[in-house]
């Protein structure tokens, strides 16, 4: 499904075996090691997929027209995908798995497959890096597994000699037609829709629209209208829709359409129409729910969740008892279950900024990140009994300081983390903006059963300048060694505060409860000069603090204040209290024994604080 419907997890989606590659390359030269190979020495496991592309030319067998390709670099293979339709859902496997083969085996260590393309003459192209390492540095180290095959078969020797491989079929002539669609109109470019060749296709519509020329339109709508070509007609419905030139009876028509494909495509491009404001749409897609088709039922039932229909969940808990198809109760089932979520989120008490921080997270994890991850943050199996990536769904170092997912997602992070391998590989997403990163970073601390602060693109912007000269990924212990650690409180932390009320019958007026669950508060309302202090029985680098006041007694406005003697004070940080969790941070200049957070304004209600956490580097 288009991940703009968010990530559907389709259970087994990945036939048994299918993670199985069958590599003539038998050096066991792989980043994993000796658990990743076979006992003849080839690669047991696929490493990841390189230039995914489904095959549209026209001048290879039909067998292998519109079939699914991809390289396996680290196996030297290229695979084609079979994928099987059922009841609505996709299922892969190996075209060639009962063969214990592949589309293309090499024998031949240097074949790097990186990318896949339809050519303009209708073949394949394969672009091959034909290259010793492929590998980054940081997983090529000295003293590695890799860097020690790297040696033994003199991989460093050979860089530089990439190529692109032509893929023909005897027989069958590659069409040597020079395109020179720069040079033609917007209408020459419309009989190009119509070819053969998807590669030709895919241009004269891009053309076509960054022309926006829309005196194609008559030629575009007859197109779709008397043509039997339903790729050149759903290119053509496309066009309609980049020049803006859509019309929503003709939605409602190829709705309609005696052919899936082209009622799925309308549905699709009809969105477009509904989100500017053509909401008459609305009654055909609810009527498309009930297609017999049922690949037609799911796509309108994921364009109703999409353009937000008013009572969407009744709608689709009505089409699931109708319509008992395996892929209807797949989808419609993991639409209520995010409908939930979403009512969850919004009954909660995430300002405006922090709620579009979350949406917007939530879009990008559902997209990219789930993908390792899983779609419920515990991580994706291997199925080894591994992990693609680790689990966030409660763990220590999400819930941490927010410096080291933050971190993480700027330059990325390799190795064993604390002692568990993982088989994915954590890449620098720092060419993304602050907002992008400070999005992900609050959604994971805030989903999958987690509950932790926002963080802010102002702070990312912050780390993003203080690690700008990191160089490199960083591994576990090194980004460990720099994150603020939370202090645990200790018997020997003398703590005192101005004011202190009795937390229940027969308990005792201890301001220590503020490190704990049950919590600590003032015994009066808040008002100025109110303190709450904590003496350390040795100096520490202290740059941030953590507490949840609740929904009522939180602070109006406070101040965070340092000393070495208790004496002589230094004010590092102010801001106004919150609902719920609050966080202040500052620049540590100095080891200190003391600190003290102050009210600065009245307030109605007392002043609370539970679960208080200190922070140091």
């Amino acid at each position: 499904f288009p991940l703009v419907y968010g990530n559907i997890n389709v259970k087994d989606q990945l036939r048994e075996g299918f993670r199985e590659p069958f590599s003539l390359v038998k050096l066991a030269d792989f980043q994993p090691g000796m658990r990743e190979t076979k006992p003849d020495g080839s690669l047991s496991n696929v490493t990841g997929s390189a230039g995914n592309d489904v095959f549209r030319g026209d001048r290879l067998p039909k067998e292998i027209q519109n079939q699914y390709f991809y390289g396996e670099p680290v196996a030297r293979i290229v695979r084609q995908v079979s994928v099987e339709k059922e009841e609505g859902l996709s299922y892969l496997q190996n075209t060639y798995r009962k063969a214990k083969s592949e589309f293309i085996q090499s024998s031949d260590p240097l074949f790097r497959p990186v990318d896949i393309a339809t050519a303009p003459d209708g073949t394949m192209y394969i672009v091959d890096m034909y290259r010793g390492i492929i590998q980054q540095g940081n997983w090529t180290q000295a003293g590695s597994y890799l860097r020690t095959k790297i040696q033994q078969y003199q991989m460093d020797d050979i860089a530089g000699n990439g190529r692109i491989w032509r893929l023909t079929h005897e027989g069958m002539e590659r069409n040597k037609e020079k395109p020179r669609m720069y040079e033609e109109t917007p209408a020459e470019l419309v009989r190009h829709l119509s070819h053969p060749n998807g590669w030709w296709r895919d241009q004269a519509q891009q053309l076509i629209i960054l022309s926006q020329d829309k005196s194609v339109v008559k030629e575009l709508e007859k197109l779709i209208n008397t043509s039997d070509n339903e790729l050149a007609r759903i290119h053509a419905l496309w066009t309609l829709e980049g020049l803006n030139s859509l019309d929503a009876k003709m939605v409602v028509r190829l709705i309609q359409d005696p052919r899936v494909h082209m009622r799925i495509q309308a549905l699709r491009a009809g969105e477009s129409l509904y989100k500017y404001g053509e909401k008459t749409l609305e009654a055909t897609y609810r009527q498309a729910t009930r297609d017999p088709a049922v690949d037609v039922a799911i796509q309108a039932l994921l364009s109703a969740y999409v353009l937000n229909f008013d009572a969407k969940e009744d709608l689709i808990k009505e089409i699931m008892k109708e319509n008992s198809s395996e892929g209807i109760e797949v989808v419609g089932t993991q639409l209520l279950e995010r409908l939930a979520k979403e009512k969850e989120v919004a009954a909660t008490k995430f300002a405006p900024q922090e709620l579009a921080l979350f949406t917007k997270g939530k879009s990008i994890f559902d997209s990219y990140c789930s993908t390792c991850h899983g779609p419920k943050g515990l991580g994706t199996p291997t199925g080894k009994g591994d992990l693609l990536a680790p689990a966030f769904s409660g763990s220590p170092r999400v819930m941490g300081h927010p410096e080291y997912a933050v971190k993480t997602l700027l330059h990325g992070l390799t190795g064993a983390i604390e002692g568990k391998e993982y088989e994915g590989i954590m890449i620098a997403m720092d060419g993304n903006d602050d907002e992008y990163i400070a999005s992900v970073v609050s959604y994971i601390r805030n989903d999958f059963g987690n509950s932790g602060t926002f963080v802010s693109p102002e702070f990312v912007a912050e780390v993003r300048k203080e690690s700008s000269s990191k160089d490199g990924t960083y591994d576990f212990d090194e980004l460990i060694g720099e994150i603020p650690k939370a202090l645990t409180p200790q018997d020997n932390w003398k703590i005192t505060a101005s004011s202190t009320a009795l937390q229940g019958v027969g308990s005792t007026k201890d301001p220590s409860y503020a490190f704990t669950f049950k919590g600590w508060k003032t015994e009066t309302p808040q008002e100025p000069g109110m303190w709450y202090q904590v003496e350390l029985p040795k100096e520490r680098n202290l740059t941030e603090i953590q507490f949840n006041s609740g929904n009522i007694e939180y602070p109006e406005a406070y101040k965070v204040s340092v000393s070495t003697d208790g004496k002589n004070w230094t004010e590092v940080a102010s801001g106004a209290g919150n609902m719920g969790l609050n966080t202040i941070q500052w620049k540590s200049t100095e080891q200190v024994r003391f600190l003290k957070i102050e009210t600065t304004e009245q307030g109605d209600a007392a002043w609370a604080m539970k679960s208080l956490t200190l922070f140091a580097r």
